[in-house]
């Protein structure tokens, strides 16, 4: 998380060669085979909250055809403390501000993950009510631009997540 704290609040603390290997070590260390294990898994999913924020903060360091793919494969955070899964939804909704075409992936290939971090993380606890309503309002607009297609996306999610992509579609 410090790395991540950096990248986002440092400034030429971070020069843009320390954070592109700094992203490669993240992508390494998430590429491994071990990351998921359970001993391993709350440090792997902080290097992905950390790959988020490079992500973020440090665009022109990544590469994102690379990053961001792995960056949404540990997405939604299961074994993080709230102020981390936070973290990861703010990164993912930031992403999606400034190129949701990009996080989406070619032909929406993303769509359905994207679709159920958000419903994994709407209103739970810890997330800020304002994180929920930005979420929402992304849903809204979809919702809007093509109906049929955020409902197919959502036909592969469960049925609790499917109800709260309703629910933020209705907010």
């Amino acid at each position: 998380a410090g790395l991540g704290i950096v990248a986002e609040h440092g400034g030429k603390l971070l020069s843009r060669n320390a954070a592109t290997e700094a992203g490669r070590q993240m992508l390494a260390l998430l590429q491994q085979p071990e990351a998921k294990f359970s001993s391993n898994v709350e440090a792997s999913e902080a290097a992905a909250i950390t790959l988020g924020k490079l992500l973020v903060h440090r665009t022109a360091s990544m590469d994102a055809s690379i990053a961001l793919p792995e960056f949404l494969a540990w997405l939604p955070l299961r074994h993080s403390d709230e102020e981390s899964v936070g973290d990861a939804v703010k990164c993912l909704c930031s992403l999606l501000d400034a190129d949701a075409a990009a996080v989406m992936g070619a032909n929406g290939s993303h769509f359905p993950k994207v679709l159920g971090t958000m419903a994994s993380a709407y209103q739970s606890d810890g997330i800020e009510a304002a994180l929920s309503s930005r979420m929402a309002t992304m849903v809204q607009q979809w919702r809007a631009q093509d109906q049929q297609l955020l409902e197919s996306c959502t036909a592969g999610l469960t049925q609790t997540s499917r109800d709260k992509i309703v629910r933020m579609a209705t907010a």
